[in-house]
């Protein structure tokens, strides 16, 4: 049985923020399992109630909260974690590698998400994952991937792609030209690159005149 709505989206858990407002709570959406995990979540913020998604953690402030029900009905906050950089969350989902992944979204480019992403230690313990620093070293590895935008990362298959970027110095935008993969693995707590880089050529750009 699922807990009363009130006793999720109600006070914002585990915050000293005292402007925070839960901006969306409920079970966490489970691929992997067809059993209740009894995990539920707060998304939460310091925008105003009647603001939309993209305004709640433009005060400064955005934050996610994992909370779990015992045997007994009892709800436990086993995880907070904080973000300044958040424009704000989506409803987190417990992926096929058996990650819990609050995805965060920004405005413009990408280049300022900050993904909250959780794995469960040997006695249970939710700990967070470094989702980050992978992608200094891809930006080393790959030097023509498209720096206008972040690297994004499938966190169910942990596989990591961006853009190939033009080369072309009159190409100030420098236009998409191709796709850059590399997989991912998890190590203690921070992923890291387990591969060589894939590079495909983009369908979309021809690679040359029909007629030359």
């Amino acid at each position: 049985m699922s807990p009363p709505p009130a006793e999720i989206s109600g006070p914002c858990l585990g915050t000293s923020e005292p402007r925070c407002v839960v901006y969306s709570s409920g079970r966490v959406i489970d691929h992997t399992t067809d059993w209740d995990r009894g995990l539920f979540y707060q998304l939460q913020g310091t925008g105003l109630p009647r603001s939309g998604a993209d305004e709640y953690c433009k005060g400064g402030y955005c934050a996610v909260a994992l909370i779990k029900r015992d045997e007994s009905g009892q709800l436990h906050l086993v995880a907070h974690e904080e973000s300044t950089h958040a424009q704000w969350y989506e409803v987190p989902e417990i992926v096929t590698s058996g990650l819990v992944v609050f995805q965060s979204n920004s405005l413009g480019t990408g280049l300022y998400n900050d993904d909250v992403v959780l794995s469960a230690d040997e006695t249970g313990k939710m700990r967070r994952i470094d989702v980050n620093s992978w992608k200094q070293e891809a930006r080393q590895l790959a030097p023509d991937a498209n720096s206008y935008f972040d690297w994004s990362t499938d966190y169910g298959a942990l596989v990591g792609s961006n853009g190939l970027a033009s080369t072309d110095p009159d190409d100030s935008a420098r236009t998409s030209v191709g796709l850059i993969k590399v997989f991912l693995r998890l190590d203690g707590d921070t992923l890291r690159i387990a591969s060589p880089m894939v590079r495909f050529p983009d369908p979309s750009v021809r690679q040359g005149s029909e007629t030359d």
